[in-house]
This record gives C-alpha cells, sequence and structure tokens, in this order.
C-alpha cells in the first residue's frame, strides 16, 4: 500500500542518524546529496502501490516489476536465453527465494519450459526434481517445510557433487543427508 512519506524529515533523520550513531558532525556536499538522492528514493518508492508479478505479464513486465530477485532473474534468464548474466548459480536459497521463481514461471510463459534447465548447474537440477514437492507446500501455505525442501535440495546437490569432484569413496566423508530427505519424502535413491 502507497504511503506518503515527508522527504524533508527523512533527510533531516538520515542526517541526524548520521551525526548522532555515526559521528559525521557536519554532512559534506557529497555526502548531503547522497542523503538527499537516497530519501528520494524511498519517499518514491513508499508512494507506490507493489507491482507484484502475474500469471501472463510477460517478461519485459515481469522483469520491472517489485517481485524479482537473483534467483528468479538468474532462472528466467537460463530458461529464455540458456546463458544467464549476473550472479553464478543464483539458485533460490529459502522458500522465499523459490516463490519468486515460482511465481515467474507463470508471469512469464516459462512453467513448462522449466526441465530444460536440467543439467546446467546440480542445484538446480535437485529443485527441478523438488519442485513439484515444495510447490505443494508452499502453495497449501507451510513455509518452513517449504523452505526446509528448497534448503535440503541445494545441500543434497552440493554433497553429491562434492562426492563426485573428491572421489568420495566413503559416504561417511561427505555430509549425509539421507535421514532428513526421508522425513521430507525427498528420497532420490
Amino acid at each position: 500500500m502507497a504511503k506518503s512519506i515527508d522527504q524533508i524529515e527523512l533527510i533531516a533523520a538520515i542526517a541526524r542518524h548520521l551525526e548522532e550513531e555515526e559521528g559525521i558532525d557536519q554532512a559534506s556536499p557529497r555526502i548531503f546529496n547522497a542523503i538527499i538522492e537516497g530519501a528520494n528514493l524511498i519517499v518514491e518508492a513508499c508512494g507506490r502501490d507493489d507491482v507484484m508479478a502475474t500469471p501472463g505479464m510477460g517478461i519485459r513486465s515481469w522483469r520491472v516489476s517489485d517481485d524479482t530477485g537473483i534467483s528468479s532473474k538468474y532462472l528466467m534468464e537460463l530458461i529464455a536465453s540458456g546463458s544467464p548474466r549476473g550472479a553464478e548459480y543464483g539458485h533460490p536459497h529459502d522458500s522465499d527465494d523459490w516463490g519468486r521463481c515460482d511465481r515467474m514461471l507463470d508471469a512469464c510463459g516459462l512453467r513448462e519450459r522449466l526441465g530444460e534447465i536440467k543439467g546446467k548447474h546440480p542445484a538446480w537440477d535437485a529443485l527441478v526434481d523438488s519442485w513439484d514437492k515444495i510447490k505443494s507446500a508452499y502453495d497449501s501455505g507451510n513455509f518452513v517445510e517449504a523452505d526446509l525442501m528448497v534448503k535440503l535440495s541445494v545441500v543434497s546437490a552440493r554433497r553429491k557433487a562434492f562426492v563426485a569432484e573428491n572421489r568420495v569413496t566413503n559416504e561417511r566423508d561427505a555430509m549425509d543427508d539421507r535421514p532428513y530427505a526421508e522425513d521430507l519424502g525427498l528420497n532420490d535413491e
């Protein structure tokens, strides 16, 4: 919901914080201009409603929405172009990140192409394999379970990659997540 913020009061509050908490007695023109610029950004952002991802809005509209993040941008570019720019392997780290990725699929019309990213990165492979289970938990409002499944998928993929890269022959040398996987119904063996 949009809220009107008094720009002058915000500038004064930031300047007061810098002086009282950070020990900056007099702000230089460079610092004061940065305070004004920052306050203007805050006032502008508070003055408009959030634009969330909606099904069918398209890639361009989704990109300028407020419902994006590193992992959802990475996923969109990975599916749409095959070669994402930006953060390397920007996979979701929790259910909030995952939710933005899931909403992006519908917003950009890319849900049917999710499987195309298999083989691009172990973490994404594990997430794609668990996608429907994560979605079920997320859509039912069980965000703790969805969060655990996202994290377990990524940890499991990292463990498998570590074992493969280091030719670990003893499973005790790598983190064993099987008991947790069984509890969440994520067994892949």
